[in-house]
C-alpha cells in the first residue's frame, strides 16, 4: 500500500481506539487510577475527569501529540496545553499528598 493509504487507514482507526480507551476508563469497575495505588493513585483521583482523560490517552494509550489532538478534537497546540496543565495539576496534587 502507498504511504497515503497507510496514513489514511491509521487516521480512520485512531478515533475508535481513543474512544475505546476513554470509554474503558469511564466504565471500568475499578478505574485505572485506583489500581495504581499509593500517593500517585490518590493524586490521580483528585483530578478532573478531563485531566485524567488526557493523561490516560497520552501516557497509557501512548497516543502521539497529533493523535491526542485528533482524539480530543482540538488543535495540536490546545491538546499539548491541556496535557501539560493536567501534568502540572497531577504533580501539584502528588506533592501536596506527599507532605500529608
Amino acid at each position: 500500500a502507498t504511504r497515503y493509504a497507510k496514513l489514511k487507514k491509521q487516521r480512520e482507526r485512531l478515533p475508535k481506539e481513543a474512544e475505546f480507551a476513554v470509554e474503558e476508563l469511564a466504565t471500568a469497575p475499578e478505574p485505572l487510577f485506583m489500581t495504581i495505588g499509593g500517593v500517585l493513585g490518590d493524586a490521580l483521583e483528585l483530578l478532573s475527569p478531563e485531566d485524567r482523560q488526557v493523561l490516560v490517552l497520552r501516557h497509557v494509550s501512548e497516543l502521539s501529540f497529533d493523535e491526542l489532538a485528533e482524539a480530543l478534537e482540538l488543535k495540536l497546540s490546545a491538546a499539548k496545553r491541556r496535557l501539560y496543565r493536567a501534568e502540572d495539576r497531577l504533580k501539584a496534587a502528588y506533592e501536596e499528598l506527599r507532605m500529608v
